[in-house]
């Protein structure tokens, strides 16, 4: 945590994990942009989108306070022949957000694979 002189800032690095086509890219861009794309497009290597969120806490002294929360998510390509670029990725995250569609179980299925890559590059 780093003051900025505006208040406190944490960045953080989030991956999103999950195989092609289960709407990584579509969960980005709602939460980030707050829009909405039902056209796939695939993504090729990785795309870095930021959001900062402001966050109100109360310091020790009962002081309200802001705590700028920025969010690097990165979302990386989930097709298979690419898994272990994808390692590279995921190196110094603070955390991951695993996707399924689940009306392809394969991706429910490989979902462990994804969390085990996860934690072996990190």
């Amino acid at each position: 945590m780093e003051d900025n002189g505006d208040g406190l800032e944490i960045r953080k690095k989030i991956c999103m994990l999950g195989e092609a086509a289960v709407g990584k890219t579509s969960l980005i861009s709602r939460f980030v942009y707050n829009e909405f794309d039902d056209k796939y497009i695939t993504t090729l290597g990785t795309k870095v989108s930021k959001k900062t969120v402001p966050i109100q806490t109360v310091d020790e002294f009962g002081q309200s306070k802001t705590v700028n929360v920025t969010i690097a998510i990165w979302d990386v390509i989930g097709q298979q022949q690419y898994h272990s670029l994808v390692l590279k990725y995921f190196k110094n995250s603070d955390g991951g957000l695993v996707v399924a569609d689940c009306s392809r179980f394969e991706t429910v299925e490989l979902m462990r694979k994804w969390i085990g890559s996860f934690y072996k590059a990190n």
